[in-house]
């Protein structure tokens, strides 16, 4: 298996999201097991949950987070069912390990959607028993239980989350756009998003009511990333996204299965009246579902945008999801289960009736998609791939191309699309047909259950399988290792040795990517799920790609698939072109003076370039020293440069305004000659500070009081639980020695 990794680290981070979906396997099963499902239908289950195409793609992304807390959400629920019908302290224990985990992998998103299952687990199961009379002291006590263990479990991670609820409220996930605040201002109306991400920008990944069809049909909508030899590449086999839905992009389909989704049904259609587990599941399923259309089908989603404490901070509502992936298996083990018992206490031929004209059904349909193809055609094509959909599928692979190249292109771009709906439709009408037939066999007693089970765990494996082997595809390992070999053009920019930042363009537009940091080449642009809202309006306002911002930010080189002058001269010509910036302002200098302005008027003037800024600086609030401008003989030099400490030689000739090219943060502190000195927010995203006359150490370092607090009662209530985990296994380690004595 190694070989196909080109790095021991890559290997590993492989290695722990399989380690993981394995421990997500064995919680689902012990949780099926505690449902009173047999070791069969839980094994099913358990293979259902992990081989679903949402979860495998995690893999192929390295969204490991993701995979670590999903796994404990199996554990999570049996633990609080557990509570809830009896309490051992080693289940508290247990629970308070399972969150631990959780916390450990500091997804916050996916951390909100376990509570909110385990929310509604509470809900449903207290108007349950309020409507039954029934008493309701375990479930209260498994409440507060659960809540003490979060308490306790946020404890213990508190150096860390101190520190994020802090950033929260710098980020673009605490904070709306500045253009947006200020039109609210205007406006003199109350804001509902008063923090928070940007609606538009949070709603990107949309899943559309329609493509709930992926479930079952997984090309539908195109698929995602596929492999294509046709007459567009000359046979050759690569790799191209056909995806067409209303996402920016997906990598695969969210794909459940159509054996699993049939169980599924079956399962919430024999138990929904009669199991409250099953109630919660199918309600857990329907919210995640409407959740997860977000702009697309808005009803619930804004509700909870808006109103629900924190929900606006999150991106992505497709996200969701893994709930549905997560319910729908289980549903499916209902299905069986009562498959089963129809199968030992017998059912009525109304029942068997059902299952054998399902069977017949699936199969006439079958046939119909061989005898009228084209009619099937004609329907994909005016329902789901339309012109617009192939030209995004053409876009998305070939670039923009004219009309008569697009002519020549589409015909053979739908007939792939098409072909692989076509095959996909036509196994998922076998596929229900031969379930929905061994159900009727076993019903009717015409096999026996191990036969039965042998088919269903076949049909769910080849099915779920069948797709996930689409999605997890192995790459040339020579092609692979060639990415950690720094190409040429930044061979050349790692000659300069001197402190400096980059910016790479392609097509014109700003690459967001963050690959040069492989190469420690320090980049003003790339992906980060919670920027600092302030540098995220430079970009929106000012513009990444201004020459003006450029020169400020400390950019030196431009890389790019083209030259353009106007960001200064080529000096380099390979694989990309290098274009060095004579106007580029180094990472530290003095200015003449500082102007008090509004932090909107600060980005509108840095984006039409109407200052000088060696000449002025713009502030919030006036200063309470007065300022001199530096003499011929004033200096600022960057003498060590670390993540957490910048430390400059400066020599002042009066009360000299020092301007630093880094962002502005609360928790930086600067310290001259040792004596610390207030940070000035210089510029609405930069720093400042007054440096007094003289040769002086100025010292940036960055200090955070709550995290050392936080360490240190994290560091108690890990070793407090330790104990605790020990005292909960005293009952049973004397019960075996008294058995062990007593024999």
């Amino acid at each position: 298996m190694r070989v196909f990794f080109t790095s021991r680290e890559v290997f590993d981070i492989v290695f722990y999201m399989v380690f993981y979906l394995v421990v997500m396997a064995i919680g689902v099963y012990l949780l099926s097991r505690h449902l009173m499902f047999g070791r069969f239908i839980s094994f099913v289950v358990a293979l259902a949950t992990v081989f679903s195409t949402f979860f495998i793609v995690w893999i192929t992304v390295g969204h490991q987070t993701k995979i670590i807390t999903m796994s404990m959400l199996p554990y999570a629920l049996l633990l609080v069912d557990k509570l809830t019908n009896k309490f051992k302290l080693l289940y508290f224990v247990l629970l308070v390990i399972v969150l631990w985990v959780i916390f450990s992998a500091s997804h916050i998103q996916m951390m909100f959607y376990v509570y909110l299952t385990i929310a509604l687990y509470y809900l449903v199961y207290l108007i349950y028993k309020i409507s039954k009379k029934e008493n309701l002291l375990g479930l209260l006590r498994s409440g507060l239980l659960f809540a003490l263990a979060t308490i306790l479990t946020f404890g213990i991670f508190l150096d860390k989350y101190l520190t994020v609820l802090e950033y929260n409220k710098y980020s673009i996930r605490g904070q709306p756009p500045i253009t947006e605040k200020i039109k609210a201002q205007e406006a003199q109306k109350s804001n509902p998003q008063k923090t928070g991400l940007d609606y538009e920008y949070a709603t990107q990944w949309s899943f559309s009511p329609g493509e709930v069809f992926t479930f079952v049909i997984p090309s539908i909508y195109g698929f995602g990333w596929r492999n294509y030899a046709g007459v567009l590449t000359g046979g050759e086999t690569v790799r191209i996204n056909t995806y067409f839905g209303p996402m920016p992009f997906t990598d695969a389909a969210n794909y459940l299965g159509g054996v699993v989704v049939f169980l599924a049904i079956v399962g919430a259609v024999f138990n929904f009246k009669k199991n409250i587990f099953v109630k919660f599941l199918v309600i857990l399923s329907l919210i995640s579902l409407l959740i997860s259309f977000g702009k697309e089908f808005p009803l619930i989603y804004d509700l909870f945008f808006y109103y629900v404490p924190y929900f606006n901070r999150f991106r992505v509502p497709s996200m969701i999801l893994s709930l549905v992936m997560f319910a729908a298996p289980i549903l499916a083990g209902y299905g069986l289960n009562a498959i089963i018992d129809f199968y030992k206490t017998g059912s009525s031929e109304k029942v068997k009736n059902i299952f054998k004209n399902l069977s017949f059904a699936f199969i006439i349909l079958f046939v119909l998609t061989f005898i009228f193809q084209g009619f099937f055609s004609d329907i994909y094509r005016s329902l789901f791939a339309d012109d617009k959909a192939i030209s995004i599928v053409i876009r998305n692979n070939f670039g923009f191309v004219n009309q008569e190249l697009y002519n020549r292109i589409a015909p053979h771009v739908y007939q792939f699309i098409f072909d692989n709906f076509l095959k996909d439709f036509r196994i998922f009408f076998i596929l229900l047909a031969f379930s929905s037939g061994l159900i009727y066999l076993l019903i009717s007693k015409r096999i026996s259950l191990n036969l039965f089970n042998l088919g269903i765990a076949a049909l769910v494996l080849f099915d779920l399988w069948r797709v996930d082997s689409i999605t997890l595809h192995y790459s040339d390992k020579e092609e692979l290792r060639s990415i950690y070999n720094p190409p040429d053009y930044v061979e050349y920019i790692k000659r300069d040795t001197s402190l400096y930042r980059v910016l790479e363009i392609s097509g014109g537009q700003p690459v967001m990517s963050n690959h040069l940091a492989l190469y420690r080449l320090q980049n003003v642009y790339g992906y980060h799920g919670a920027k600092i809202r302030a540098y995220q309006d430079l970009i929106d306002v000012a513009g990444i790609l201004n020459p003006f911002v450029l020169n400020l930010l400390n950019v030196k080189y431009i890389i790019s698939d083209r030259y353009d002058s106007i960001y200064g001269n080529l000096v380099f010509n390979g694989t990309k072109k290098v274009i060095f910036n004579p106007n580029y302002l180094p990472r530290a200098f003095l200015v003449n003076r500082y102007e008090v302005t509004e932090p909107l008027t600060i980005l509108l003037r840095m984006k039409n370039a109407d200052f000088n800024p060696r000449d002025v600086v713009f502030l919030k609030d006036s200063l309470d020293v007065k300022v001199d401008p530096p003499g011929e003989s004033a200096s600022a030099e960057i003498m060590e440069y670390q993540i957490q400490k910048i430390k400059l030689k400066v020599k002042a000739t009066g009360n000299n305004l020092l301007f630093l090219s880094e962002v502005w943060y609360p928790r930086w502190k600067c310290f001259i000659d040792g004596k610390e000195a207030p940070i000035y927010r210089a510029n609405y995203v930069f720093r400042a500070v007054v440096v007094p006359p003289g040769e002086h150490e100025v010292l940036f370092i960055y200090k955070d009081e709550k995290f050392e607090l936080g360490g240190k009662i994290s560091l108690a209530l890990n070793l407090f639980i330790i104990a605790l985990f020990f005292v909960s296994l005293a009952p049973n380690v004397i019960g075996m020695l008294k058995k062990k004595f007593q024999k």
